[in-house]
């Protein structure tokens, strides 16, 4: 019995004080106090197994021959965000998604017929209550019949789905950049149509003019065309000037009450030579109470003027355009509606982008118009929607603004060009370009105004400035810069300086704004907005001069 004890003390390779029974000393041969240590030690270890398999991190099942969930651990149940109770007695099975089922199960019966003691794996995916979660299915088929068959491991495939979800993502912006290069490319081969078409009608206009045989009623024709050309092209640069700052948002606005009523009539207006040729019926229902909003009158002017060339470009002849408006609450809603050619169901999510109306290749434009107006529309901070039923049944455009209270009727003023006294206004014309400057001069000359044509900066500041009211300067002068004069001029005179200039962008305005002038007029020069710069100049100059301190109070206040 000693003998049998010091087998399995020092001499069973342990140090004095531990006892690891060798596999061949029967139970019965075992003092009793080994045995309660041996039931200590067995119990702790399944313990110890126990804690392992319901701590690791990844979702372990086990699993018996028919498929039974026995045990799972605490990753698989917050996994599949269900307690350990309502899991127990499931299939395994049941937890994957429908279409997976199937590969699951010959996966299963598979591994029941293996001999192997290597764990085999298949790719599936999981139910759980974030979605689809594609899985690693690791099985171990058990060697001992009397136990589970298998013991399931599952390996999250987070990193393919994102793998998956970049390759689509991908896909997606390669598509949309090969768009937006066929929107690019259309829309070049658009612009040299387009900046082509008004240059041959004016090119072709002015050859008409030098054989001299037009009579007085052939020569208006000719110039009103040679006019709507020019209109045309300044409005493409506009646009193409516009693109880029609007589209951004980076567009200052002059603010002030504005009737959108009067500007939606004048829209129309300015195509009635489009709308007789072509036999449209325009319906003018203007039916607001409110229909006075803060904002910026040549920008809103270029919202519905683009508007209403469109209804009137995609309309075939004979077809009907209609303009409306109406209240909601404070809101003034206007609408643009046609007849005509419609909208794409498909085109519709990118009707306002860039390019997109020149992608579409009917009746000719750039493609900037639409972007352009929801951009100022948006800087109003209003709305501007489109829809249409599809191809051939018409498009309706809504601009939604705020309106404001109607300001009260002024009290009747002195015409523009003409003095409280019966004077003559004398406006100083600063431009190097002799076409330029008699033309301007004899539009002025024509609205009652006096004009005194400078052609260099030196010439300017050699006039007599004194009996000056308004100075309208080019920036480009041979002799000096423009952007001098305002500073020169106002050292000694209190009189406002207007820029007129090729250059119409924001930072071209701001420019003209450090430098001293009043405001910025962009050429090709539309003859109605100068003829407003001037009378908000004169407005400007005449509360200067009624706020200025008399002599007498400032001899009172130096008292």
């Amino acid at each position: 019995m000693a003998g049998r004890r010091r087998a399995h003390g020092r001499g069973a390779g342990g140090s004095d004080g531990e006892r690891s029974p060798p596999a061949f000393v029967p139970a019965d041969f075992l003092p009793p106090d080994y045995v309660v240590e041996l039931g200590d030690f067995l119990g702790k270890e399944q313990d110890r197994y126990a804690e392992l398999y319901d701590f690791m991190p990844l979702p372990l099942f086990t699993v018996d021959r028919i498929g039974i969930i026995r045990e799972l651990n605490h990753r698989a149940t917050t996994l599949l965000g269900a307690a350990r109770s309502s899991l127990l007695g499931k299939t395994f099975v049941s937890l994957m998604t429908v279409s997976q089922r199937s590969p699951l199960r010959k996966h299963l019966a598979a591994c029941r017929r293996s001999k192997s003691s290597t764990p085999l794996s298949m790719k599936s995916c999981l139910e759980t209550p974030g979605g689809e979660l594609p899985v690693e299915v690791v099985t171990l088929p058990a060697p001992d019949p009397s136990r589970p068959a298998y013991w399931i491991c599952l390996r999250e495939l987070t990193d393919e789905r994102l793998a998956e979800g970049d390759r689509k993502r991908l896909l997606e912006s390669e598509q949309a950049a090969r768009a937006a290069a066929e929107a690019k490319e259309i829309f070049i081969a658009v612009l040299g149509h387009e900046l082509r078409s008004p240059l041959a009608a004016i090119g072709a206009s002015a050859a008409v003019i030098k054989r001299g045989e037009l009579s007085p009623d052939q020569l208006l024709t000719v110039a009103n065309r040679i006019e709507r050309n020019v209109q045309a092209q300044s409005r493409l640069i506009e646009d193409l000037m516009d693109a880029t700052s609007v589209l951004r948002g980076k567009v200052s606005l002059a603010l002030e009450s504005i009737d959108l009523h009067e500007i939606a009539q004048d829209a129309v207006a300015g195509f009635a030579v489009e709308i007789a040729g072509k036999s449209l019926k325009i319906t003018v229902d203007l039916t607001a109470q409110r229909y006075v909003v803060n904002g910026d009158e040549l920008r809103l002017r270029q919202v519905l003027w683009n508007l209403v060339k469109n209804a009137i470009k995609f309309t075939p002849a004979g077809g009907s355009v209609m303009l409306r408006s109406w209240n909601n609450g404070n809101i003034l809603a206007l609408e643009v509606s046609d007849t005509g050619v419609g909208i794409e169901p498909e085109t519709l999510p990118r009707l306002f982008e860039p390019f997109e109306q020149a992608k579409r290749g009917s009746g000719g434009g750039v493609g900037l118009g639409l972007a352009i107006a929801r951009g100022i529309v948006d800087l109003h901070k209003g709305r501007l929607i489109g829809t249409s039923a599809g191809t051939g049944r018409g498009a309706r455009f809504v601009v939604e603004l705020e309106t404001v209270e109607v300001p009260r009727a002024a009290a009747a003023e002195v015409p523009l060009a003409q003095k409280g006294n019966g004077e003559r206004r004398r406006v100083l014309l600063v431009e190097d370009k002799e076409d330029l400057s008699e033309s301007l001069a004899s539009l002025l000359d024509l609205e009652g105004f006096e004009v005194v044509v400078a052609p260099t900066f030196a010439a300017a500041m050699q006039t007599d400035l004194a009996s000056i009211d308004v100075v309208l300067s080019d920036l480009g002068l041979p002799d000096r810069s423009g952007l001098e004069l305002p500073r020169e001029i106002r050292a000694n005179f209190d009189v406002p300086v207007i820029a007129l200039s090729g250059y119409a962008g924001d930072r071209d305005r701001m420019r003209s704004q450090e430098a001293g002038f009043v405001d910025h007029i962009a050429k090709p020069i539309a003859f109605g907005a100068l003829l407003k710069a001037i009378q908000t100049a004169l407005r400007g100059r005449r509360k200067r001069a009624l706020s200025a301190p008399t002599e007498s109070a400032v001899s009172r206040g130096n008292a």
